[in-house]
């Protein structure tokens, strides 16, 4: 099908997977991407996909959980006991769905390498790959909407002055839905588009060949006279 037919879908399943990889390396690997920033009596919390980071003061440094899939807040409480239970907002189980984030990267990816072929047949494959990456990053973001806005909740109840609020790393879960959910469109309207144009071309070489030569058939007394 080629970068002609398939442009919007190749930008906006590019988008989806730059936007998952950075998810993907969120707190604690990278500070300054998490989904979820609680601050009172001076301490700053950033949740992200493989833990948590904690800095006291402005400008001190982060001290970060371990690096694991699925986490829990319980030593937050022991650095931060006088503002109240933290542990209990975030939801242990529910961060083992942080691993959706780099699967449908993955995914994603894959869909869009696939969708770089001519070929017809790997053209719907593309197409497939590029909605069922659509539908992880939508579980994703539905377990993700679950785990921190509930857990925003349940902080900003415990600790007087609201303040938990979603970041960035959310908002790029939602992008990445909205742009994946797009490319799943437009991957297979292209995919379509390619079959038409294929077919069409088909029909005009058809046309345009010479018609065959049609000889009268002679019977064999009329042979003789020619």
């Amino acid at each position: 099908m080629g970068l002609l037919n398939q442009g919007p879908g190749q930008f906006f399943l590019f988008a989806g997977v730059v936007l998952l990889v950075f998810v993907s390396v969120s707190a604690p690997v990278a500070t300054w991407l998490y989904f979820l920033k609680a601050e009172a009596g001076g301490i700053e919390i950033r949740f992200g996909n493989w833990g948590y980071c904690i800095r006291t003061g402005d400008g001190g440094d982060w001290n970060c959980s371990d690096k694991s899939l699925g986490y829990d807040a319980d030593n937050v409480v022991d650095i931060i006991s006088s503002t109240g239970d933290v542990s209990g907002a975030i939801i242990r189980g529910l961060t083992f769905s942080m691993i959706l984030h780099p699967i449908a990267a993955a995914i994603s990816l894959l869909a869009m390498l696939v969708a770089l072929t001519t070929n017809v047949c790997l053209d719907i494959c593309g197409s497939l790959i590029a909605f069922f990456a659509f539908l992880v990053c939508l579980v994703a973001l539905i377990c993700d909407s679950v785990l921190f806005v509930t857990a925003r909740h349940r902080i900003n109840d415990n600790l007087p002055g609201s303040p938990a609020s979603l970041s960035n790393c959310y908002w790029m879960v939602v992008a990445a839905t909205v742009s994946l959910f797009i490319a799943s469109l437009t991957v297979c309207l292209g995919s379509a588009s390619a079959r038409r144009q294929k077919r069409a071309r088909e029909s005009a070489a058809y046309s345009a060949a010479p018609a065959p030569v049609m000889y009268e058939k002679r019977h064999w007394w009329n042979r003789n006279k020619y």
